[in-house]
């Protein structure tokens, strides 16, 4: 993907487009998804499309220049209606030391509703101001892999049908009802 050019994403009719997820680590890279990545960000802004975030960390793909990383992932963080992070990644991008030091650092700094996946201990929920935890789906895990993309996955599709009012729009149970799901989703991913 870290070729797809800002032409490419510029020919695709947003008109029909209801939610626009940002998640592969390889956006923030030089090249061209990285200006096709924020030439998409702003015509969301723009049309009025609710956002997704989750910047996927990689290790592997930042390993001199970590700041680039947490410098761009804060573009997205601030502009975004909601976002995913893992318990490392809301320490490196926020510089705190603990998950809810993060946690009050992203709700001050950010609006979005926000999630903070901790794996066998649940979801760190944000919003309107609060955290709270929503417990994790018991499981046996086998491997990890992709349990954090079927999360956002199962979130946003119990989202898709909705306008960017009606989501925003979403009392504090619904939110909890659809994050429990996402961490089925989740936790399921783990088991084979």
């Amino acid at each position: 993907d870290g070729q797809l050019s800002r032409e490419e994403v510029d020919a695709i009719d947003l008109d029909e487009v209801s939610i626009i997820h940002f998640g592969s680590a390889t956006g923030f890279l030089p090249g061209p998804l990285q200006a096709a990545y924020q030439s998409l960000l702003q015509k969301a802004l723009q049309k009025n499309i609710f956002i997704s975030f989750d910047p996927n960390y990689r290790h592997l793909l930042f390993p001199n220049d970590t700041q680039t990383f947490i410098d761009q992932s804060w573009n997205f963080l601030k502009a975004c209606h909601f976002f995913k992070l893992s318990d490392e990644e809301a320490k490196l991008i926020t510089g705190a030391i603990t998950v809810n030091d993060a946690a009050a650092i992203l709700l001050e700094k950010t609006t979005a509703v926000f999630t903070i996946t901790l794996g066998k201990e649940g979801t760190l929920f944000g919003f309107q101001g609060k955290t709270t935890i929503i417990p994790s789906i018991p499981v046996k895990p086998v491997d990890t892999t992709g349990a954090g993309d079927a999360f956002v996955g199962a979130v946003l599709y119990q989202l898709c049908d909705k306008t960017l009012d009606a989501i925003q729009s979403q009392t504090l149970a619904e939110w909890n009802r659809i994050i429990t799901n996402g961490n089925q989703a989740g936790a399921s991913t783990c088991e084979y």
